[in-house]
């Protein structure tokens, strides 16, 4: 089977294909890094394991892992392209007879080997980390949004543009300043935001918070930071990034809030 649609690979995903189906989905999924890749989103999404992809990720893969993806595999060197020998392409083993259908097996396994492969397999194109700034302090909801984490969200929820709350993110120590509030068209609010972490860059977002009180992450980049008048370093504002300027654009109806009517809000638990 040379391609194999989305819905089936969430239908495999979800343990609802048997039989030949099910072999051609494992016989593409052997011989295709774009398939495991693709079924690894699906497995994600719709099994509740947004968790595991988000800051692991972005941290080196255990050696545990990189030694159990190289055990199950053996590297073939007969195959050719152009011409040319190919060493480096990964067989696994068929699945025998009887045995457990690959979509019902251990997904904590099959996220290792996605990582892993992340890692030792460079020429599938696979990508190794998202760019700088875009994942942190964010995950994914149980309906695939990216949202804020617990530790943005509360500084998000009480804390007034311009001033900084202090947070410690998945270990590291970093400061989180709202810039700035407005309303959107639906009446929700929204939030720029700063957050200052070691490193050269810091990170500008915009989130909006929702009738259940999470903060949808609608842009999150790293930005430069740039100098205040007295000489310290201060994070760029609206017009210090084209994408956070783009987004706020996109989503303000009217003038954003100002102190009193945002100390009004932040007071009332952002009742409207």
């Amino acid at each position: 089977m040379s391609t194999i649609s989305d819905e089936m690979l969430m239908a495999y995903a979800d343990g609802e294909l048997d039989g030949s189906d099910c072999a051609g989905v494992e016989s593409y999924l052997a011989n295709s890094s774009d398939g495991v890749s693709r079924l690894s989103v699906f497995a994600a999404t719709g099994r509740g394991l947004a968790g595991m992809f988000e800051q692991p990720m972005l941290e080196p893969v255990p050696k545990r892992l990189l030694d159990a993806v190289h055990s199950g595999a053996t590297v073939r060197t007969g195959r050719t392209q152009g011409g040319k020998p190919l060493d480096n392409v990964i067989a696994f083993g068929r699945t025998q007879r009887g045995a457990a259908p690959f979509a019902r097996r251990d997904w904590a396994l099959l996220a290792a080997s996605v990582a892993a492969l992340a890692i030792v397999g460079g020429a599938y194109g696979f990508r190794p980390q998202p760019a700088a700034g875009e994942m942190f302090a964010t995950k994914l909801s149980q309906s695939g949004e990216r949202i804020a984490v617990a530790e943005l969200a509360s500084a998000l929820d009480v804390t007034r543009s311009r001033v900084t709350a202090a947070r410690d993110i998945a270990g590291t120590a970093v400061t989180i300043k709202p810039v700035l509030t407005f309303a959107i068209a639906n009446k929700d609010y929204c939030r720029q935001y700063v957050i200052s972490r070691p490193g050269p860059d810091a990170i500008g977002g915009v989130a909006c918070r929702d009738s259940s009180g999470q903060w949808q992450i609608k842009t999150q980049v790293a930005i430069a930071p740039e100098k205040s008048t007295d000489g310290s370093i201060a994070p760029a504002g609206k017009d210090g990034n084209a994408e956070i300027g783009a987004a706020i654009d996109a989503l303000i109806k009217g003038n954003a809030l100002d102190g009193e009517q945002e100390d009004a809000l932040l007071k009332n638990g952002w009742t409207k």
